[in-house]
Protein backbone atom coordinates (compact mmCIF):
# COMPACT_ATOMS: atom_id res chain seq x y z
CA UNK A 1 0.00 0.00 0.00
CA UNK A 2 1.53 3.51 -0.85
CA UNK A 3 2.10 5.93 1.99
CA UNK A 4 -0.12 8.49 1.75
CA UNK A 5 1.30 12.00 0.89
CA UNK A 6 3.36 14.33 3.18
CA UNK A 7 2.35 17.02 4.02
CA UNK A 8 3.02 19.99 1.49
CA UNK A 9 4.49 17.45 -1.08
CA UNK A 10 1.52 18.03 -3.09
CA UNK A 11 1.92 20.06 -6.18
CA UNK A 12 0.21 23.54 -5.98
CA UNK A 13 -1.75 23.26 -9.29
CA UNK A 14 -4.12 27.00 -8.72
CA UNK A 15 -4.40 29.74 -6.04
CA UNK A 16 -7.44 30.98 -5.89
CA UNK A 17 -7.16 34.40 -3.48
CA UNK A 18 -10.30 35.48 -1.88
CA UNK A 19 -10.37 38.99 -0.33
CA UNK A 20 -12.72 40.74 1.35
CA UNK A 21 -14.48 43.68 -0.09
CA UNK A 22 -15.33 44.75 3.77
CA UNK A 23 -14.74 44.63 7.24
CA UNK A 24 -16.10 46.44 10.11
CA UNK A 25 -15.42 46.64 14.10
CA UNK A 26 -17.67 48.24 16.10
CA UNK A 27 -16.97 49.77 19.91
CA UNK A 28 -18.72 50.18 22.76
CA UNK A 29 -18.71 54.02 23.11
CA UNK A 30 -19.21 53.78 27.88
CA UNK A 31 -16.36 50.86 28.03
CA UNK A 32 -14.10 51.33 24.94
CA UNK A 33 -14.47 47.30 24.25
CA UNK A 34 -14.65 45.94 21.07
CA UNK A 35 -18.98 44.69 20.35
CA UNK A 36 -18.26 41.29 18.81
CA UNK A 37 -21.71 39.98 19.61
CA UNK A 38 -25.60 40.69 19.29
CA UNK A 39 -25.52 43.01 16.30
CA UNK A 40 -27.46 42.44 13.29
CA UNK A 41 -24.84 44.71 10.86
CA UNK A 42 -26.65 44.58 7.12
CA UNK A 43 -25.56 46.32 3.80
CA UNK A 44 -27.03 47.12 0.62
CA UNK A 45 -26.70 49.25 -2.41
CA UNK A 46 -28.55 52.15 -3.23
CA UNK A 47 -28.18 50.52 -7.03
CA UNK A 48 -30.26 47.57 -5.70
CA UNK A 49 -32.02 48.39 -2.09
CA UNK A 50 -33.88 45.04 -2.52
CA UNK A 51 -30.56 43.01 -2.12
CA UNK A 52 -29.54 42.85 1.61
CA UNK A 53 -26.38 41.17 2.38
CA UNK A 54 -25.77 40.38 6.65
CA UNK A 55 -22.29 40.26 8.13
CA UNK A 56 -20.69 37.58 9.62
CA UNK A 57 -18.68 37.75 12.79
CA UNK A 58 -14.99 36.96 14.01
CA UNK A 59 -14.20 36.13 17.15
CA UNK A 60 -12.18 38.98 17.29
CA UNK A 61 -14.83 41.40 17.00
CA UNK A 62 -14.58 41.72 12.72
CA UNK A 63 -18.17 41.53 10.97
CA UNK A 64 -17.30 40.83 6.89
CA UNK A 65 -19.56 40.74 4.05
CA UNK A 66 -18.28 38.65 1.28
CA UNK A 67 -20.52 38.64 -2.11
CA UNK A 68 -21.62 42.16 -2.25
CA UNK A 69 -23.34 43.43 -4.93
CA UNK A 70 -21.18 44.37 -7.94
CA UNK A 71 -18.07 43.44 -6.04
CA UNK A 72 -17.15 39.57 -7.27
CA UNK A 73 -14.24 41.38 -9.16
CA UNK A 74 -13.02 42.43 -6.14
CA UNK A 75 -13.44 39.41 -4.53
CA UNK A 76 -11.07 37.22 -6.83
CA UNK A 77 -8.70 39.99 -6.87
CA UNK A 78 -5.13 39.48 -5.24
CA UNK A 79 -5.46 41.75 -2.14
CA UNK A 80 -1.87 42.51 -2.61
CA UNK A 81 -0.07 46.29 -2.43
CA UNK A 82 -0.86 46.51 -6.31
CA UNK A 83 -4.81 46.01 -6.62
CA UNK A 84 -5.39 48.17 -3.28
CA UNK A 85 -3.80 51.27 -4.82
CA UNK A 86 -6.00 51.09 -7.98
CA UNK A 87 -9.00 48.68 -6.67
CA UNK A 88 -11.28 47.08 -10.09
CA UNK A 89 -14.27 48.74 -9.08
CA UNK A 90 -15.88 50.72 -5.97
CA UNK A 91 -19.52 50.99 -4.90
CA UNK A 92 -21.37 53.07 -2.41
CA UNK A 93 -23.16 50.91 0.39
CA UNK A 94 -26.08 51.32 3.49
CA UNK A 95 -24.64 50.11 6.53
CA UNK A 96 -27.78 49.48 9.25
CA UNK A 97 -27.06 48.80 12.75
CA UNK A 98 -29.29 47.34 15.45
CA UNK A 99 -28.60 45.59 18.74
CA UNK A 100 -30.55 42.76 19.49
CA UNK A 101 -30.09 43.04 23.17
CA UNK A 102 -31.04 46.55 23.14
CA UNK A 103 -28.05 47.98 24.65
CA UNK A 104 -27.38 50.07 21.57
CA UNK A 105 -29.26 52.63 19.31
CA UNK A 106 -29.88 51.60 16.03
CA UNK A 107 -28.36 53.78 13.21
CA UNK A 108 -26.79 53.53 9.68
CA UNK A 109 -24.11 55.37 7.69
CA UNK A 110 -22.88 55.32 4.05
CA UNK A 111 -19.09 53.65 3.30
CA UNK A 112 -17.64 52.78 0.33
CA UNK A 113 -16.25 49.06 -0.39
CA UNK A 114 -14.10 47.64 -1.21
CA UNK A 115 -12.30 48.87 2.08
CA UNK A 116 -8.53 47.74 2.67
CA UNK A 117 -8.34 46.63 6.24
CA UNK A 118 -10.56 46.87 9.03
CA UNK A 119 -13.01 49.75 8.77
CA UNK A 120 -13.08 51.72 11.33
CA UNK A 121 -15.29 54.81 11.17
CA UNK A 122 -12.82 57.39 10.88
CA UNK A 123 -14.50 58.94 8.10
CA UNK A 124 -17.71 59.17 10.26
CA UNK A 125 -16.02 61.14 12.78
CA UNK A 126 -17.45 64.61 12.43
CA UNK A 127 -16.58 65.61 15.62
CA UNK A 128 -13.09 64.50 16.94
CA UNK A 129 -14.29 64.40 20.02
CA UNK A 130 -15.91 60.59 19.00
CA UNK A 131 -12.51 59.09 18.79
CA UNK A 132 -11.62 57.54 22.12
CA UNK A 133 -7.92 57.16 22.00
CA UNK A 134 -7.25 55.39 24.71
CA UNK A 135 -9.25 52.59 23.37
CA UNK A 136 -9.01 50.11 20.50
CA UNK A 137 -10.40 51.92 17.13
CA UNK A 138 -13.90 51.07 15.76
CA UNK A 139 -17.15 52.60 15.40
CA UNK A 140 -19.15 54.11 18.50
CA UNK A 141 -22.11 52.53 19.71
CA UNK A 142 -24.35 54.61 22.31
CA UNK A 143 -26.04 53.72 24.60
CA UNK A 144 -29.94 53.09 24.11
CA UNK A 145 -32.15 53.88 27.39
CA UNK A 146 -33.16 50.21 27.51
CA UNK A 147 -29.53 49.41 28.28
CA UNK A 148 -28.27 48.29 32.11
CA UNK A 149 -25.88 50.09 33.69
CA UNK A 150 -22.98 48.76 34.40
CA UNK A 151 -21.64 48.82 37.70
CA UNK A 152 -19.99 52.03 39.12
CA UNK A 153 -21.38 53.58 36.25
CA UNK A 154 -23.29 56.83 36.69
CA UNK A 155 -26.26 57.18 34.63
CA UNK A 156 -28.29 60.38 33.50
CA UNK A 157 -32.02 60.06 32.20
CA UNK A 158 -34.94 61.76 30.55
CA UNK A 159 -37.35 62.22 28.31
CA UNK A 160 -37.37 64.46 25.60
CA UNK A 161 -40.42 66.32 24.53
CA UNK A 162 -41.46 69.30 22.29
CA UNK A 163 -43.45 71.42 24.26
CA UNK A 164 -47.23 71.29 24.00
CA UNK A 165 -49.28 73.30 21.22
CA UNK A 166 -51.66 73.57 24.05
CA UNK A 167 -52.47 73.61 27.98
CA UNK A 168 -53.42 69.65 29.10
CA UNK A 169 -51.54 68.53 25.69
CA UNK A 170 -48.41 66.72 25.62
CA UNK A 171 -45.93 67.64 23.23
CA UNK A 172 -44.48 65.33 20.55
CA UNK A 173 -41.08 63.26 21.50
CA UNK A 174 -38.02 64.93 20.10
CA UNK A 175 -36.91 61.25 18.60
CA UNK A 176 -33.26 61.24 17.82
CA UNK A 177 -31.89 64.47 19.97
CA UNK A 178 -28.44 64.37 21.08
CA UNK A 179 -27.58 64.73 24.12
CA UNK A 180 -24.01 65.19 26.09
CA UNK A 181 -22.67 65.98 29.73
CA UNK A 182 -19.31 67.78 30.15
CA UNK A 183 -17.60 68.12 33.73
CA UNK A 184 -14.70 70.04 34.24
CA UNK A 185 -13.80 71.04 30.22
CA UNK A 186 -14.58 67.00 29.72
CA UNK A 187 -16.87 64.96 27.57
CA UNK A 188 -18.35 62.58 30.00
CA UNK A 189 -21.00 61.09 27.87
CA UNK A 190 -22.74 61.17 24.50
CA UNK A 191 -26.37 59.26 23.53
CA UNK A 192 -29.25 60.22 21.38
CA UNK A 193 -32.87 59.51 22.23
CA UNK A 194 -35.07 56.72 20.44
CA UNK A 195 -38.12 57.11 19.24
CA UNK A 196 -40.19 58.15 22.22
CA UNK A 197 -37.59 60.25 23.04
CA UNK A 198 -35.92 58.74 25.80
CA UNK A 199 -32.79 59.34 26.81
CA UNK A 200 -29.58 57.78 28.64
CA UNK A 201 -26.32 58.98 29.21
CA UNK A 202 -23.77 56.13 30.83
CA UNK A 203 -20.19 57.18 31.87
CA UNK A 204 -17.87 56.70 34.87
CA UNK A 205 -18.23 58.70 37.56
CA UNK A 206 -15.99 62.07 37.36
CA UNK A 207 -13.09 62.49 40.13
CA UNK A 208 -13.77 62.76 43.39
CA UNK A 209 -13.77 65.90 45.34
CA UNK A 210 -11.19 65.98 48.25
CA UNK A 211 -11.01 69.16 50.61
CA UNK A 212 -7.76 71.23 50.71
CA UNK A 213 -6.70 69.79 54.04
CA UNK A 214 -3.13 69.14 54.43
CA UNK A 215 -1.09 66.72 56.93
CA UNK A 216 0.94 67.84 59.59
CA UNK A 217 4.46 67.44 57.10
CA UNK A 218 2.04 70.05 54.55
CA UNK A 219 1.35 67.12 51.75
CA UNK A 220 -2.51 67.34 50.64
CA UNK A 221 -4.14 64.78 53.02
CA UNK A 222 -6.41 63.92 50.31
CA UNK A 223 -10.15 63.88 52.82
CA UNK A 224 -12.99 64.84 51.14
CA UNK A 225 -16.54 63.90 51.56
CA UNK A 226 -17.20 60.50 52.25
CA UNK A 227 -18.43 58.09 49.06
CA UNK A 228 -21.83 58.12 49.35
CA UNK A 229 -21.83 62.51 50.05
CA UNK A 230 -20.13 62.91 46.37
CA UNK A 231 -21.77 65.41 44.38
CA UNK A 232 -20.85 66.73 40.79
CA UNK A 233 -22.93 69.76 38.77
CA UNK A 234 -22.76 68.52 35.05
CA UNK A 235 -23.16 70.38 32.16
CA UNK A 236 -25.79 69.58 29.55
CA UNK A 237 -25.73 70.37 25.96
CA UNK A 238 -28.14 69.20 23.33
CA UNK A 239 -29.00 69.38 19.52
CA UNK A 240 -32.07 68.53 17.84
CA UNK A 241 -33.57 68.93 14.53
CA UNK A 242 -36.87 67.04 14.35
CA UNK A 243 -35.14 64.42 11.93
CA UNK A 244 -38.38 61.83 11.21
CA UNK A 245 -36.54 58.60 10.18
CA UNK A 246 -38.61 55.49 9.25
CA UNK A 247 -38.33 51.71 9.29
CA UNK A 248 -36.50 49.69 6.73
CA UNK A 249 -38.77 46.90 7.30
CA UNK A 250 -42.36 47.02 9.02
CA UNK A 251 -41.78 45.97 12.45
CA UNK A 252 -38.01 46.92 12.95
CA UNK A 253 -36.82 50.02 14.39
CA UNK A 254 -36.43 53.17 12.72
CA UNK A 255 -32.79 53.92 11.73
CA UNK A 256 -31.11 57.52 11.88
CA UNK A 257 -28.87 58.11 9.13
CA UNK A 258 -25.38 59.14 11.73
CA UNK A 259 -24.58 62.15 9.18
CA UNK A 260 -28.26 63.83 9.62
CA UNK A 261 -27.83 62.43 13.47
CA UNK A 262 -24.79 64.69 14.47
CA UNK A 263 -25.25 67.45 11.90
CA UNK A 264 -28.77 68.78 13.97
CA UNK A 265 -29.05 72.57 15.17
CA UNK A 266 -27.92 73.15 18.91
CA UNK A 267 -31.22 72.92 21.39
CA UNK A 268 -32.21 74.54 24.42
CA UNK A 269 -33.37 71.83 27.18
CA UNK A 270 -35.84 74.04 29.30
CA UNK A 271 -36.09 73.28 32.91
CA UNK A 272 -39.74 75.52 33.04
CA UNK A 273 -42.97 74.99 30.89
CA UNK A 274 -42.43 78.65 30.48
CA UNK A 275 -39.80 78.19 28.49
CA UNK A 276 -38.05 81.04 30.49
CA UNK A 277 -35.13 79.47 32.30
CA UNK A 278 -32.64 77.00 30.01
CA UNK A 279 -31.63 73.87 31.81
CA UNK A 280 -28.08 73.48 31.59
CA UNK A 281 -27.17 71.30 34.61
CA UNK A 282 -28.07 68.10 35.91
CA UNK A 283 -27.18 67.16 39.57
CA UNK A 284 -25.54 63.65 39.56
CA UNK A 285 -25.17 61.95 43.15
CA UNK A 286 -22.80 58.89 43.72
CA UNK A 287 -24.86 56.07 42.96
CA UNK A 288 -28.42 57.38 42.37
CA UNK A 289 -29.44 57.59 39.07
CA UNK A 290 -30.01 61.71 37.53
CA UNK A 291 -33.21 62.19 35.97
CA UNK A 292 -33.54 65.78 34.44
CA UNK A 293 -37.28 67.04 34.24
CA UNK A 294 -39.12 70.09 33.07
CA UNK A 295 -40.93 72.04 36.49
CA UNK A 296 -43.82 73.63 36.21
CA UNK A 297 -44.00 76.60 38.60
CA UNK A 298 -47.69 77.69 37.91
CA UNK A 299 -48.63 76.62 41.11
CA UNK A 300 -45.53 76.32 43.11
CA UNK A 301 -43.36 79.37 42.12
CA UNK A 302 -40.63 78.10 44.39
CA UNK A 303 -39.82 74.38 43.55
CA UNK A 304 -42.19 73.84 40.85
CA UNK A 305 -43.89 70.21 40.53
CA UNK A 306 -41.69 68.09 38.29
CA UNK A 307 -43.19 66.66 35.12
CA UNK A 308 -41.97 63.37 33.73
CA UNK A 309 -40.63 64.64 30.79
CA UNK A 310 -37.84 67.12 29.42
CA UNK A 311 -38.45 70.57 27.33
CA UNK A 312 -36.37 70.81 24.58
CA UNK A 313 -36.63 73.03 21.64
CA UNK A 314 -34.06 74.06 18.75
CA UNK A 315 -31.90 77.45 19.34
CA UNK A 316 -32.72 80.41 17.26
Amino acid sequence: MDAPPRPGSLPVIERLPITAPLGLRFRDSVTGAVVSDGLIVTAWSRRNPARRMTATTSLSGIYSFRRLPDLLEVENGSGDDAFWRNPPVSRQFVIEVVDLADRFQPFRFEVTAPTRGVYTGEDLMLDSSLIDSTGPSGIPLFSAPTRSVPSSMAVIRGELREPPAAPGQRGAPAAWAVVEAEFGERRLARSFADEQGRVALIFPYPELETNPLTTGNGSPSGSGPALREQRWNVILRAAYGQLRPTSPVAGAPALVDWEDLFSQPAAILWSDTALRRPLTEAKLAFGQESLVQTRDFTSDPIDGAALSELFITTAV
